[in-house]
């Protein structure tokens, strides 16, 4: 995001009025006095534009990430001058976001500590996100336009007259990476600008309230509101205003995501497999033709017992999908052999990584030939009731699935350790069972989840479903798990956890201000003979500090069955180390 003089800049693009000047870093000599609003707008900021500076791990913008790496710095040492006499906690925090910065870490990793650390740092600051009186767009409409439209074009398009030969070119406010920029985020900007670029801070010119008024006008050109304009949409971004519009979007997204898709099949041995000849084809009596046995001919000695979706999350033919698609049956375990297909028709078999029955996840790979695509992976953070989705599914042969509808309730948990069907996304939606495993996205076409079951009831071939979805945040941080300590078993302390909000503090005598609240406990069960009990708070696993739900999963499965490790539980104001061995879910448990 920059700025240059009377104008707003997002991700890079340059909204100005005067001729660009090449941004520079943010200097550390500013840290000692810079008010506590801005270190609450560097985080956010590094959480919207990190993405655009690198993926996969690769520098993607060199210009983006030399700002990345400023900002989380400053913000840290910022935070360090605000709160000098504290240690730990954010302080530790805060220099993790800065160290996954300069490891070029996954986008989703950094949006994910940035997402959990704002609201906490803002608290701690005592910095408000929002204006004390509702904006007036009206005002904000007029200062924009006095100001900013001459780059940015009166409908921000990014097209007005000023725009010509601008590089970086004005942002149009129409991208779909915009979504991610808050209001907050854009009164931070135009309230602080950016030392040593060309983005000015606008405090001293304009008022807090007409601060407030132009950011919220500028975030009210990104999707329609009352009275606005109605713009055409391109395919699959937002904003859809017709019938048209929506079918294209819907093209779009099977265009996009179709080529992600794959069919899972799992296979099992035969009891009296059929010679190998009864297998090069049959002669039909109608027209003569001679079929082949197809998958059953690729696999002599195997018969098909389950079948499925799933897509691919990593270039290396990763696989993401559904456990009871890989699942035999008469053992309960993942099928002996396991083919997977891609939409080109290329086939490789794959190998199991990992799996969570708990979940229905599985993680496979497969070595094959050519591309395997990765989807575009969104956030089940930003789902809400009521929002289109697609569901799409390739199983093995000729049939897809592709079915929209909408999600029709949110998931009341974020973790599954006790009740797995309540950190699940509930929709409107009816799908073949061969589109289970599948992903499910926004009309953007980015995953927000994993089409699945009801937990428990796996519809036979043929006869429809209701959806459920799987939250890809939840997807993703078991994955992450199982890609780096492969295992086939859940890991279980017999406890359930909940984000430590505003209102579960409030409860709490002495709240740490980080942790999970333990809200149910399972006896018997290993936290059960620790001591620990619900409405304790869990601060830290074995050294690692516990941000979110999302922090316990996944050192819960790093750590892994019959690991010993210490639980640091905050009970009454008191902090005390609770030792524990993690076990294996009772099978009785899972369901």
């Amino acid at each position: 995001m920059t700025f240059v003089r009377g104008c707003v800049v997002l991700a890079g693009a340059v909204l100005a009025l005067l001729p660009v000047v090449v941004p520079g870093p943010v200097r550390s000599a500013d840290a000692p006095t810079m008010p506590a609003g801005k270190v609450v707008f560097l985080l956010e900021y590094v959480g919207s534009d990190y993405p655009v500076a690198v993926s996969e791990g690769r520098i993607t913008n060199a210009f983006e990430y030399a700002e990345m790496v400023d900002f989380s710095r400053v913000a840290e040492e910022s935070y360090r001058a605000l709160r000098p006499a504290g240690t730990g906690g954010l302080h530790d925090d805060l220099a993790h976001l800065r160290k996954l910065v300069a490891d070029k870490a996954p986008s989703r990793d950094v949006r994910a500590l940035v997402a959990r650390l704002v609201p906490l740092v803002a608290e701690d600051l005592g910095v408000s996100a929002w204006p004390v009186r509702a904006p007036d767009l009206e005002r904000g409409r007029r200062l924009y336009g006095e100001e900013c439209a001459r780059c940015h074009g009166a409908a921000g398009r990014g097209d007005g007259p000023g725009s010509e030969g601008l590089e970086p070119p004005a942002t149009s406010f129409l991208e779909p990476r915009l979504a991610h920029v808050s209001p907050n985020q854009l009164s931070g900007a135009i309230r602080y600008g950016i030392e040593g670029t060309a983005m000015p801070a606008y405090a001293p010119r304009w008022s807090d309230e007409q601060i407030w008024d132009v950011a919220f006008y500028v975030a009210s050109l990104r999707q329609p509101i009352e009275n606005a304009r109605r713009e055409k949409s391109e395919p699959g971004s937002a904003g859809v205003v017709s019938a048209h519009d929506l079918e294209q979007t819907f093209t779009g997204v099977a265009e996009r995501v179709f080529p992600s898709v794959v069919g899972v099949t799992a296979l099992a041995r035969e009891d009296a497999p059929a010679p190998a000849e009864a297998f090069e084809g049959t002669t039909s009596r109608a027209g003569g033709w001679t079929r082949s046995r197809g998958i059953r001919a690729r696999h002599l000695g195997y018969v098909p017992v389950a079948e499925g979706s799933g897509f691919f999350v990593e270039p290396d033919g990763t696989v993401l999908t559904a456990l009871h698609i890989v699942r035999d049956p008469a053992t309960n375990r993942p099928a002996e052999r396991i083919e997977v297909e891609l939409g080109d028709d290329r086939r490789a078999l794959a190998r199991v990584v990992g799996i969570e029955p708990m979940i229905d996840l599985a993680v496979l790979k497969i070595d094959v030939p050519g591309e395997t695509p990765p989807v575009s992976i969104g956030t089940s953070e930003d789902a809400r009731v009521g929002q289109w989705i697609i569901a799409l599914g390739d199983p093995t042969g000729i049939e897809r699935t592709f079915v929209a509808g909408s999600l029709s309730a949110t998931p009341r948990r974020e973790c599954y350790q006790e009740e797995p069907s309540e950190t699940l996304y509930q929709t409107s939606v009816w799908i073949e069972p061969g589109g289970f495993g599948g992903p499910v996205v926004d009309l953007r076409g980015r995953v927000i989840g994993m089409a699945q079951p009801r937990p428990g009831l796996v519809p036979p071939r043929g006869v429809p479903s209701v959806l459920r979805v799987l939250p890809i945040d939840l997807a993703l941080t078991i994955y992450d798990a199982l890609a780096t300590r492969a295992k086939d078993i859940s890991p279980w302390l017999g406890f359930a956890v909940l984000e430590l909000s505003r209102a579960i503090r409030q409860q709490i005598s002495d709240a740490p201000r980080t942790g999970v609240f333990i809200d149910d406990i399972h006896d018997p069960s290993p936290g059960f003979r620790a001591g620990i009990r619900p409405g304790d708070v869990l601060v830290a696993f074995d050294g690692h500090r516990i941000l979110s739900v999302a922090d316990f999963q996944r050192w819960l499965y790093l750590s892994g069955v019959g690991k010993s490790v210490s639980l640091e539980i905050h009970r009454e104001g008191v902090v005390r180390s609770v030792p524990v061995v993690i076990e294996q879910r009772p099978e009785h448990l899972v369901p």
